[in-house]
Formats: C-alpha cells, sequence, structure tokens
C-alpha cells in the first residue's frame, strides 16, 4: 500500500511536468503571435574558377525561417549578372529548375549556369532572388572567375 508521503511526491512531479509543459507552450504560442512568416535563401557553393565556355550547375536553397508560421506564399526566381571590370552585359545565361515554389518556402532549385565561348577573364557576381507572394524579396550573391588557359607559343 502506497503511503501518502509517496502521493504527494509524485503528484508533486507530475504537476512540476504539468506546469513545465504549460510554460513551454504558452512561449511558444505568445513567439507564435510575434513572428511573422519570412524565409531565406542560399547556395551549396559560393564561388567557382572555370574556363570559357563551359557550364557550372549549383543548387539554390530556399528555407522557411520560422517553423511555427511557414511562409505560404508564391516564390518566383530570377537572377542578375554583374562584372565588376565591364559593365557590358557578359555572355552567361542562368537558369532555374524549377523557376520557383506555389507551395511556398521550402524547396530547393537546380541553377545552370552557362558560359558563353567569348567570355573575357574576370570576375563575375551573379545575384540570385527570389521574390515572394507578398513582396518579400531575399537574395545571395554567387562570384565567378573566369580564366581561360594561356595561349602557348610555337618557336619554330
Amino acid at each position: 500500500m502506497t503511503s501518502n508521503k509517496e502521493t504527494d511526491t509524485k503528484w508533486k512531479k507530475i504537476s512540476s511536468i504539468l506546469g513545465i509543459i504549460s510554460v513551454l507552450l504558452a512561449f511558444m504560442l505568445g513567439y507564435a503571435t510575434y513572428v511573422t512568416p519570412d524565409y531565406s535563401i542560399y547556395l551549396k557553393d559560393i564561388s567557382d574558377t572555370r574556363p570559357s565556355n563551359c557550364d557550372v550547375y549549383n543548387t539554390l536553397y530556399i528555407e522557411n525561417l520560422h517553423w511555427l508560421k511557414p511562409y505560404n506564399y508564391p516564390i518566383i526566381l530570377d537572377a542578375t549578372v554583374i562584372n565588376e571590370s565591364n559593365p557590358t552585359s557578359p555572355d552567361i545565361d542562368v537558369a532555374f529548375d524549377p523557376l520557383g515554389s506555389n507551395e511556398g518556402a521550402y524547396f530547393t532549385s537546380r541553377v545552370a549556369i552557362k558560359i558563353g565561348h567569348a567570355l573575357r577573364d574576370g570576375r563575375y557576381k551573379i545575384r540570385f532572388l527570389a521574390i515572394g507572394g507578398d513582396g518579400k524579396e531575399r537574395s545571395c550573391t554567387y562570384i565567378l572567375n573566369i580564366k581561360n588557359a594561356e595561349p602557348t607559343s610555337n618557336d619554330e
């Protein structure tokens, strides 16, 4: 038979556990009221050095920032190429697969960067932009260094 003292001790433990659970739930619910849905984007690799006339493949990750309030708006992806040494439009094309998401912010997109054959040596920034259905924009940058092989001379 269990004594009153043992029963009291068990109930104190149970009530302590329930109290801790109540505090955690209150904190989570309070946190959820102040958090706005948001997302982030990042690349698997942030830079590479390649010769011209080749392709570079990368992965772009789009993820929710808050698990209590996920970002549920559609997202469209875009890219802009910036040549730091020559502001003319470089011979670089960027394609996404998929181009975006209707389900919100938890997906990956395969990125194909096509480098033209006439691209000069230099440093090129590719700014990746995610545009959410509510107007939120997030971006990250990829650095592409083009280094073509030095021509060899024949002294015959």
